[in-house]
């Protein structure tokens, strides 16, 4: 199976006005921009890729993009759902990144998402490359301000049962964001004594590091040290995994 890697950050609801809610998204996009062109939102998606052109970048059009993009139905626009919108990195399948948004929403019953599939391309056995993810991640933690994010193995995120539940993550993964809703409930004393690669503070939540690499779920030792992590908060719950 082809192993490719997914960030994934949930934010809270919130009663932020349209201005905020386009800054935010804004510094979030382009956080993730600046850290190359190969996961940098360059096209806005289309039914056609053939049909796309270059999105021009500058807060203004994206302002209107955002706009645009507010959920309706039939002509009904639905405010409190707020604003959904994808972008693409490049017209080489293989070589471009899926990035989407939801955000702005006020609904107590959803959660704001940023969503980055990172291509095929991107190797993240090259030491760079996860650096830089690494990098990336941090920055659009502090732009999105999330309450949970991961950066996960495509392969691997099929073990388990969805992403959250119960107001925890069901697994951990090759890098972690635990808001302080998350830390609170596992405890930061169990969080200091993970057997993990690092943890470090970030906004007013941790940053957690599996391993130096990011996690090959074609490799034994990765595997089994996720699952000793995922005993030892307990996520091993919400699937009884055996591996």
């Amino acid at each position: 199976m082809i192993q490719t890697y997914t960030m994934i950050l949930w934010a809270h609801p919130g009663k932020e006005d349209f201005e905020t809610v386009v800054k935010k998204a804004y510094a979030a996009l382009q956080s993730l921009a600046k850290y190359g062109e190969d996961i940098s939102p360059n096209y806005l998606t289309v039914s056609r890729k053939k049909d796309a052109k270059p999105f021009e970048w500058s807060f203004e059009a994206f302002r209107e993009l955002v706009a645009n993009s507010v959920n309706k139905e039939g002509g009904k626009v639905f405010t409190e759902l707020g604003y959904t919108f994808s972008f693409f990195s490049s017209l080489n399948n293989k070589e471009s990144a899926g990035i989407s948004m939801t955000t702005g929403i006020t609904d107590p019953r959803f959660k704001n998402t940023f969503t980055v599939n990172f291509p095929q391309s991107y190797l993240m056995s090259n030491p760079d490359k996860a650096e830089r993810t690494v990098s990336a991640f941090t920055d659009c933690i502090r732009a999105f301000e999330p309450y949970w994010g991961c950066v996960a193995n495509s392969a691997n995120s099929l073990r388990f049962s969805g992403y959250y539940r119960e107001g925890l993550p069901t697994a951990f993964h090759w890098l972690n964001y635990f808001g302080r809703e998350i830390t609170e409930k596992l405890g930061k004393e169990k969080l200091d004594k993970l057997p993990i690669h690092t943890a470090r503070a970030v906004e007013d939540g941790y940053l957690l590091r599996l391993d130096e690499a990011p996690l090959d779920d074609e490799n034994s030792e990765a595997v089994s040290k996720q699952k000793q992590v995922n005993e030892f908060l307990g996520l091993n719950k919400f699937t009884g995994q055996t591996i």
